[in-house]
């Protein structure tokens, strides 16, 4: 998820997991505000174009309010590569810049689904426009007739550098 630790940890190459508790990691987790956001209906506009309506950004305040399981203090993990997201071209303070809805099911709405690449090696040029959020509204649930599976495609177009 968009506004979890992990995804954080991707995109920025590190992350201070001090007293962050695991079961809160991939943001499968939702807290109330971003659980009825993802299930707030938006209007047909186009939903991506590089500015993804996914809430939120990883909040450590709100992370650390789980008192079980956390890592010990002054705990930093890191990676050397340089990711970025083909769908996130246009992240804000506010927002990563992710499709709201990768996943669109009775149990689960979300953005779980993501195309990394390294910023040195690749050239994402554009990516395939997401479903338009009325019409997955309308369906309830996927897969549909429509849409043969709970996932909706991800496509980047992309070049070696």
């Amino acid at each position: 998820m968009p506004h979890s630790a992990l995804y954080e940890f991707l995109s920025r190459r590190s992350l201070d997991v001090s007293g962050l508790s695991k079961h809160f990691l991939s943001g499968q987790n939702m807290d109330r505000r971003q659980a009825s956001a993802v299930f707030q209906r938006e209007k047909d506009a186009a939903r991506h174009h590089g500015h993804g309506t996914a809430v939120g950004r990883f909040d450590r305040a709100r992370a650390r309010r789980s008192y079980f399981h956390h890592f010990p203090r002054d705990t930093v993990a890191t990676h050397e590569l340089d990711l970025v997201s083909a769908y996130a071209q246009a992240p804000d303070d506010e927002c990563t810049g992710e499709p709201k809805f990768t996943t669109f099911h009775e149990g689960t709405k979300g953005t779980v689904d993501y195309i990394w690449f390294t910023r040195d090696d690749v050239r994402c040029h554009g990516v395939v426009e997401m479903a338009p959020a009325g019409q997955l509204f309308n369906a309830a649930s996927l897969p549909t007739a429509h849409h043969a599976s709970d996932h909706l495609s991800l496509v980047a177009d992309v070049s070696l550098r």
